[in-house]
């Protein structure tokens, strides 16, 4: 009976990224293909990648964002182009809002606010509540309106200019 003396090789590319795995066949007097190695790649978690080091013989795990977008307070995209490179603390995946959506974002919020007062006017109303905490809900009520009503007119502005 013959046996066989079989070891579990590691496959690599020229960026040392794991490619593959077979099983090589002990021989003497061959040596082993060019880009493998014995040694078994560490397990990596999420944005993370294993690279084969050739100088050190070793696996080395590196930040993994390559071809991901990015983008700074100001608006600036940033597209991250190889392993081992991180985004910056204050990087954001969402590009920051628009003029156009941050007053949009404004508008909703000043309509709700508007909602919850004429809710609150209905129920003092209803109770036959105090008439003077009435018109200053009344008043306050016009004053959201009437900023609701600018910011219409700036996002359909904006959207002319577009």
């Amino acid at each position: 009976m013959i046996t066989i003396k079989t070891k579990k090789m590691y496959y690599y590319d020229k960026k040392g990224l794991l490619s593959g795995y077979g099983f090589y066949v002990e021989d003497k007097n061959e040596s082993i293909p060019s880009r493998s190695t014995f040694k078994k790649p560490p397990v990596t978690e999420s944005a993370e990648v294993a690279i084969f080091n050739r100088e050190t013989e070793e696996w080395e795990v590196k930040a993994d964002y390559k071809g991901q977008r990015f983008y700074d307070q100001e608006g600036n995209e940033y597209i991250i182009e190889d392993y081992g490179i991180e985004p910056k603390e204050d990087w954001s995946r969402t590009p920051p809002l628009t003029e156009l959506e941050k007053l949009k974002q404004e508008r909703d919020r000043l309509s709700k606010e508007f909602d919850q007062l004429a809710v609150a006017k209905t129920k003092l109303e209803i109770a036959k509540a105090d008439q003077e905490e009435i018109e200053e809900l009344e008043q306050e009520g016009q004053q959201l309106l009437q900023e609701i009503t600018e910011l219409n007119i700036k996002i359909r502005e904006l959207r002319e200019d577009e």
